[in-house]
């Protein structure tokens, strides 16, 4: 999918928006019906269309690895992780559920398991509707450069503003 439309690529940046306007106007260039709220992860309700952006913009060190070593995506150049992840999420709503049952039963066993944070992080990753959401948004990043390029500056410009 290549994007195309929206207020993001036309006209000159709009120092007025807040990050959260920012974040909805893209959104909803994919789907109309995606609304983007602040909240304590960065995580979507694929049925609802909400996605929660972490107001702590950050991406741990073994998921950037994780993304590079283990699947070849390498997003660095094209976006910051904070944009990424709302890509991820987008990826989730575009996709739906692939084993929605299975992801239930292995995020609770997960969580209830005695691994190590990284090791949790590692089995997460590798659930099948977080590799399609990584390989949905890896794909969108690759075709849409330029367009991410103009929602980080844009993202700059709202200098933080929620």
């Amino acid at each position: 999918m290549i994007l195309t439309i929206g207020i993001i690529i036309i006209g000159g940046l709009n120092m007025n928006k807040t990050t959260l306007e920012l974040l909805n106007e893209f959104a909803q260039c994919i789907d109309k019906d995606i609304l983007v709220f602040h909240g304590d992860d960065t995580e979507c309700s694929i049925e609802r269309k909400h996605i929660y952006i972490s107001k702590a913009p950050y991406i741990l060190d073994y998921l950037i690895d994780y993304l590079l070593i283990d699947m070849g995506y390498d997003f660095t150049p094209y976006c910051s992780s904070y944009v990424f992840g709302l890509i991820h999420e987008l990826g989730h709503i575009v996709n739906g559920w692939i084993d929605k049952d299975g992801y239930s039963l292995n995020v609770l066993a997960l969580k209830e398991s005695d691994y190590s944070v990284y090791n949790k992080q590692y089995k997460y990753l590798r659930l099948s509707d977080e590799i399609h959401s990584n390989e949905w948004a890896y794909e969108f990043i690759k075709k849409n450069k330029k367009i991410l390029k103009r929602l980080e500056r844009e993202l700059r410009a709202s200098d933080g503003k929620f």
